[in-house]
Formats: C-alpha cells, sequence, structure tokens
C-alpha cells in the first residue's frame, strides 16, 4: 500500500529527469557552445572570401 503512494512522485521524478533536465542543459550549456561556434564558423566562411 505504501509503495502504491508513492508510484505518482515516484513517477513524476522520472519525467523531470528525463525531460526536464536534458531540456535545462541543451538551454544553458548547448546554447552557449552553438553560438559560440556558430560564430566562429561565420567567420571562418568570410575569411575564406576576403
Amino acid at each position: 500500500m505504501i509503495d502504491i503512494d508513492y508510484a505518482p512522485a515516484v513517477f513524476a521524478m522520472w519525467i523531470i529527469m528525463v525531460l526536464v533536465c536534458p531540456a535545462i542543459y541543451g538551454l544553458f550549456v548547448v546554447d552557449k557552445y552553438w553560438k559560440k561556434n556558430k560564430e566562429d564558423q561565420a567567420q571562418k566562411n568570410s575569411n575564406v572570401f576576403n
């Protein structure tokens, strides 16, 4: 009976860990890397034409 009471909380934590944590990681860490890499790539491309 106690296990059934905790099941929704465990399921909610699983959803948070699987969906929300990677999304937060993507927003903060990957986005910064993506912007930096994109700027570097744009700089390299402009150097090719000059």
